[in-house]
């Protein structure tokens, strides 16, 4: 049963292999905009819904040494199980990922969210609030307005620019020969 304000993305015909490798049975895979759930073709079998911040990874597998046929891997949390979902159609194996990775985006971490958000406002607040000693206003002092506080606008906009020269040299750092 969905919830409200949920709906099904892709479904298809796929069997479920745990960590072993070993298929745990046929069923059908329904990724929607909130989980990824599979429920098997014998009813009285058990399956499966995980939602979005539960599944750590997946991948597209198709390294015939690792796994027999192409499947998605998914990894459960950070110790967590494994399991591969084949879609009974290799053509559905993309679709199946391209899904996951799409609606995936539809549910961001919330500690992650809130943690950019503190940092950003930890930002704001440092200049503001200590007249230009926080980070993002370091050797501003004597730029502070007539009433002594410093602008957030420009402290705001000084933090965001730092920021992406800061990505910009961690995305340097790992892909070489990229930004040149």
């Amino acid at each position: 049963v969905l919830a409200a304000d949920e709906k099904i993305h892709f479904s298809c015909a796929a069997t479920w292999h745990g960590s072993d490798k070993k298929a745990v049975g046929e069923g059908k895979v329904f990724i929607t905009n909130k989980a990824v759930a599979w429920f098997p073709a014998n009813t009285q079998d058990s399956g499966f819904v995980l939602d979005y911040h539960t599944l750590s990874m997946h991948a597209v597998s198709t390294d015939k040494d690792h796994f027999p046929s192409s499947c998605v891997y998914c990894h459960i949390g950070f110790d967590g199980d494994d399991f591969y979902l084949v879609p009974a159609e290799e053509s559905d194996v993309k679709t199946v990922y391209d899904t996951i990775c799409t609606c995936s985006a539809l549910n961001p971490d919330p500690e992650e969210e809130e943690e950019a958000n503190n940092e950003l406002f930890t930002a704001m607040m440092g200049g503001m609030l200590s007249g230009g000693s926080g980070a993002a206003t370091e050797g501003k002092q004597g730029q502070n307005g007539a009433n002594g506080i410093a602008d957030p606008t420009e402290e705001l906009s000084e933090a965001v620019e730092n920021m992406k020269v800061e990505e910009g040299k961690d995305k340097e750092a790992d892909m070489p020969g990229l930004f040149t």
